[in-house]
């Protein structure tokens, strides 16, 4: 049994690669709907327009940190007191969105684009809130 030697990342990079990949992921699950006819071009494009601003925030933070050496100081395991509510907050950021979004790519008649995007300005506001809060106290910018 081998074990490996490279150590745990950091709470800032772990926290960083998952929103970049829950970033990624949503906007892949959108060029997926795309093709599949849940969104014409117009509703894609507007999309992306919603999603943008919130990606290119979270993930120029998260990716400036991933690139980021550990410093010396920087324990593996150093998560702050309050990880399971910035757990929460990423995960339920991102469920919500997938939601949203699926309700409107695959049951259209439940969720209309409008709706949708009214729906995500709201999450966005919610969560955006929280998450800029923590992020800011998290990667110290």
């Amino acid at each position: 049994m081998s074990q490996s030697s490279t150590p745990p990342l950091p709470y800032r990079q772990r926290i960083g690669r998952q929103i970049v990949f829950l970033h990624t992921g949503l906007l892949v699950l959108a060029l997926v709907y795309f093709f599949l006819k849940g969104f014409d071009m117009e509703e894609l494009t507007a999309l992306f327009a919603i999603l943008a601003p919130v990606t290119a925030l979270y993930g120029g933070i998260a990716f400036k940190s991933l690139g980021q050496a550990p410093q010396a100081n920087e324990a593996a395991p150093d998560e702050p007191p309050h990880a399971p509510t910035i757990r929460w907050l990423v995960w339920g950021h991102f469920a919500a969105i997938f939601l949203l979004v699926s309700l409107k790519a695959l049951a259209p008649n439940v969720l209309n684009f409008k709706e949708m995007t009214l729906l995500l300005g709201v999450v966005e506001s919610y969560f955006g809130a929280h998450m800029g809060m923590l992020l800011h106290e998290i990667f110290e910018k």
